[in-house]
């Protein structure tokens, strides 16, 4: 390695050990409270996530130039049937659980002539979200901290609200959701991501090892598990090996999120349809990473309609409980 290629190497951890959390720090007296947090489940969430905020980010993966909402979704790869649906000239959205600002910013730059609403708990993780985003020069999200529970009194009407990873952190999963339900605009379109009780059984079996042990969300407490759990999967425990096969695994932050979350939910697919129908949510369809699946799926269910039969899913889930891996995601419009 040269002498010059070591100092940039320097400069790089200076600038993400030191100066990134310095300016951090500076940006968040500029972020606008807009609720009170005082759901006990909602406070014990804001203290992980100012000590860990989630995901850690480098680089956005943004590639495509913005779009009207309809064209997005009726488009490769989602191909919605979106009905009678026209997209709003200049959208306003709502992205519930915001993190680092990640899901944020990819939002923003996907949809044309958007203006978004990004709301966490986590001061940590916001800060962390502004500073990225000033970094990429975009001025259209406004950045603010709240709880979704109290965000009824926002006072404000949404075309379009995604939440994705947050509503099975709550107490009452159901309750956020309404809450976000009755922000959006009569026709409006909504972004769902839960976790799957199917898909997480490897999970399920981590965190009954951690009650067992007895392991604290300390750091060493952690590390500990995490290297229990590499020696459990060395000695040919499958489940203890593919909860070391997934990419969170191996960063204390992401780790703690994984396994060591203060609050858990998980959802059936049978459990989801009976949310819709109490939401008057209209499902639309799933947002698949590998279109492997839909096409699996599409091969055992060939009529046209198949891809919006939620109890079609559940018995292809139940056969290949790989799935959904990690989480659900999914759209819906309001009736």
């Amino acid at each position: 390695m040269s002498e010059r290629e070591w100092v940039d190497d320097i400069r790089k951890v200076i600038k993400y050990r030191i100066l990134d959390p310095q300016k951090e720090q500076s940006l968040r007296s500029q972020i606008r409270q807009l609720t009170f947090i005082q759901d006990t489940v909602s406070q014990s969430v804001l203290e992980q996530y100012e000590g860990s905020p989630y995901p850690r980010w480098i680089k956005t993966g943004i590639r495509e130039k913005g779009r009207a909402i309809g064209a997005v979704l009726r488009g490769t790869p989602l191909f919605l049937n979106l009905g009678d649906y026209v997209s709003p000239e200049n959208p306003e959205i709502l992205i519930a659980g915001c993190g680092t600002g990640q899901h944020a910013l990819t939002t923003a730059s996907k949809f044309s002539n958007a203006r978004v609403l990004a709301v966490d708990l986590s001061l940590s993780s916001l800060s962390y979200a502004l500073r990225k985003t000033e970094e990429l020069r975009l001025s259209s999200i406004e950045y603010a901290q709240g709880d979704i529970l109290e965000l009824g009194s926002l006072g404000r009407r949404f075309d379009l609200v995604e939440c994705i990873g947050v509503l099975h952190h709550h107490s009452d999963p159901l309750a956020g959701w309404r809450v976000l339900v009755d922000l959006l605009r009569p026709g409006g379109l909504m972004k769902i991501g839960l976790y799957s009780e199917i898909a997480r059984r490897a999970i399920i079996d981590g965190r009954s090892l951690i009650d067992e042990k007895g392991y604290t969300t300390s750091s060493q407490d952690i590390r500990q598990c995490r290297q229990d759990i590499i020696t459990m999967a060395e000695a040919g425990n499958r489940t203890m090996a593919e909860i070391c096969n997934g990419g969170d695994f191996f960063s204390l932050s992401n780790c703690r999120d994984l396994l060591f979350h203060v609050k858990e939910h998980r959802f059936t697919l049978p459990q989801i349809t009976a949310a819709l129908q109490k939401l008057d949510l209209k499902f639309l369809g799933f947002e698949l990473r590998d279109q492997r699946v839909l096409k699996m799926f599409k091969i055992s269910h060939p009529s046209t309609s198949a891809p919006t039969s939620l109890s079609l899913w559940h018995e292809f889930e139940l056969e290949n409980p790989d799935t959904f891996r990690g989480i659900y995601q999914f759209w819906c419009r309001k009736m």
